[in-house]
């Protein structure tokens, strides 16, 4: 790689005898440039590809993560068919699911490159307060391989395991998961609470954010995000997260740290004051994963879904 043009000033000698070392050149991103460059010259195929990378998740941390054994805990694995027809773009995807436990039913729906065996901390607890915990790989994520995926897929595909296990006593979201839950309650699912950690208040500016590192030119985002919303048939006020109009009353927990670096805690506020019926946690120290193996937080969220207090 190329040396910027100031990597190769002369070093300056210091009054005793040390040298002050050359500035380290920066590295250029490459991949960034390109995007840049293919933004001006061919606007078309920079959308494409822009679209293409943004409806493809991040390969996981953990390839091979499983969900652990639970013994003494009843459990069922199983595969569910997800026909979703997104814009009139029709799609199926074969989700991995997993159930421990009887009783009311809690969905757990992991985040953007994230995947189900993320929830491993929550299944006995839930299950230990009567609970049947819910678990699956979302499209494109894990073990259920999608050609593309995105938040309304994220969505699609809890409405049809919820319509598979049954009735929802509560839905768990992290991150991305969070947003996808609160897009299907407002679509009509029915759920007596949710729970949202480190989950963004607009997705619509994690997109933003999104296009900023790839290198789209600025000028291309409205065209980008406008076509992103005719192919996938909804308007990105859609994924803004509020109660849904149906049941505006429907309790909340809103779990969010104050050194999350992936979604910022002023995302918890806004959330806050668009939905009324909903508590805070605040935690400190635990950034955007750490949240969802915390003792206290598994401890809040359990006797949220369980129902205590409400």
């Amino acid at each position: 790689m190329r040396s910027t043009p100031f990597a190769d000033v002369w070093t300056q000698k210091s009054t005793n005898g040390r040298s002050i070392p050359s500035p380290r050149p920066t590295p250029v991103n490459w991949a960034r440039l390109r995007f840049q460059l293919l933004g001006w010259v061919a606007p078309k195929v920079a959308l494409e590809r822009a679209i293409e990378r943004f409806l493809s998740p991040p390969s996981p941390r953990a390839p091979s993560a499983k969900m652990p054994q639970f013994p003494g805990l009843s459990s069922d694995a199983f595969r569910v068919k997800v026909a979703t027809a997104l814009g009139g773009i029709a799609e199926t995807t074969d989700l991995d699911v997993a159930v421990w436990g009887r009783g009311p039913a809690v969905y757990l729906l992991h985040g953007w490159g994230g995947r189900a065996s993320q929830w491993s901390s929550f299944v006995e607890p839930l299950a230990r307060a009567g609970l049947t915990v819910v678990a699956f790989d979302a499209p494109g994520h894990g073990a259920s391989p999608a050609p593309r995926t995105s938040i309304p897929h994220f969505s699609a595909a809890l409405a049809a395991v919820v319509d598979s296990v049954g009735p929802a006593r509560a839905i768990v979201g992290h991150s991305m998961g969070g947003a996808a839950a609160a897009l299907s309650l407002a679509r009509g699912l029915s759920a007596e609470r949710i729970a949202l950690l480190g989950s963004p208040a607009d997705p619509a500016e994690i997109f933003a954010g999104f296009l900023a590192r790839l290198g789209l030119p600025r000028h291309l985002h409205s065209a980008i995000w406008e076509k992103f919303e005719a192919e996938y048939g909804f308007d990105s006020s859609e994924l803004t997260v509020r109660p849904p109009e149906h049941a505006p009353a429907t309790p909340a927990l809103v779990v969010h740290d104050r050194d999350d670096r992936e979604v910022p805690y002023a995302s918890a506020d806004r959330i806050m004051r668009a939905w009324p019926a909903a508590t805070l946690v605040t935690t400190t120290g635990l950034g955007h994963r750490r949240l969802l193996r915390d003792a206290d937080v598994i401890r809040k969220v359990v006797a949220f879904a369980a129902g205590a207090g409400s």
